[in-house]
């Protein structure tokens, strides 16, 4: 006779607590988080550099917060989308 396949959480099978422990570790795939971990680091820290090396060529071609409402809108607004970044890595 089959057993019914029971809601992990139940801990309520024929093994008590197994499909408990089949589900947590089935869950957490720790080799598959840190590769997932260090590629959203990686590209993080990637947009953040290519960020600034734009604002680098804009301030150097004269493009800066002083010449127009767009300009000041457009430093204003990315930088503060940039700061939450490193706060995300952290």
């Amino acid at each position: 006779m089959k057993h019914p396949i029971l809601h992990p959480g139940q801990n309520l099978g024929p093994h008590n607590g197994e499909a408990h422990y089949h589900a947590e570790t089935l869950a957490f795939d720790l080799t598959s988080i840190f590769i997932q971990t260090m590629l959203l680091l990686t590209r993080s820290l990637t947009f953040l550099a290519l960020e600034l090396c734009d604002f680098a060529k804009m301030i150097a071609i004269g493009a800066v917060p002083q010449r127009s409402g767009y300009l000041s809108a457009f430093f204003g607004l990315v930088p503060s989308h940039g700061l939450h970044v490193p706060a995300g890595c952290l």
